[in-house]
């Protein structure tokens, strides 16, 4: 609430019936500017809606959706990402190296009841500086298994916030420019406020399996 009031804590999933389970799409890019350096740009979206019947009054910043009524929800979700990198380790057989960079989130829920004329909406959008580390080590002549994490904390003033990132997964060189391979990602966000002017917490967390394409350029 604006007033500084602390709610109860709200689960999107299980209050107003966003769905659980969703496929996203996901850009990475990486310029090697040398051996041991290197630049990397990510970027994917999230999207979830849902109409559902509240089951009882849900109170959501300063509105009250009153039991019975009919909510359409939509939560948007943007992450992009730029990081540099160092790698103290390069050969043909392994890579080791740490990363330090930038996660930028930007966060919209809308929550609309046709029948009342009731809205609510947030927006969160923030840059959070991260570091990391990565590596892979080579399983053959083509194939490697490569690990990328990410952290994040902070603690200032009256603002705490947590961004935990995992992301391996095992690729294959089909030609010296084409590759696939599949691996499990998991990317864990809270963000929390107690500010009076603005009090409250955010929590998203989504993980799962994925599938990916390579192409490098020469």
């Amino acid at each position: 609430r604006n007033d500084g009031t602390v709610l109860d804590p709200i689960d999107m999933e299980d209050v107003f019936a966003i769905n659980d389970t969703t496929n996203i799409a996901q850009i990475d890019a990486i310029w090697r500017l040398s051996r041991f350096h290197r630049l990397n740009f990510g970027y994917f979206e999230l999207f979830r809606k849902a109409t559902s019947t509240a089951t009882e009054d849900v109170e959501i910043g300063d509105i009250v959706f009153p039991d019975g009524s009919e909510v359409d929800s939509r939560l948007e979700e943007r992450t992009a990402y730029a990081t540099y990198s160092y790698l103290f380790m390069s050969d043909s057989q392994k890579e080791v190296g740490v990363s330090a960079g930038l996660h930028w989130t930007h966060i919209r829920v809308n929550l609309e009841s046709q029948e009342t004329g009731q809205i609510e909406r947030a927006l969160i959008s923030s840059p959070l500086p991260v570091i990391g580390a990565q590596g892979s080590i080579a399983l053959g002549q083509r194939t490697s298994l490569a690990l990328r994490l990410q952290f994040f904390r902070l603690n200032v003033d009256q603002y705490t916030g947590r961004l935990n990132y995992i992301n391996f997964g095992v690729e294959h060189l089909f030609t010296n420019s084409i590759s696939m391979g599949v691996g499990y990602q998991l990317y864990d966000l809270r963000l929390e406020s107690d500010s009076l002017s603005l009090s409250g917490k955010y929590e998203v967390r989504h993980h799962g399996p994925f599938l990916f394409a390579g192409i490098s350029f020469q």
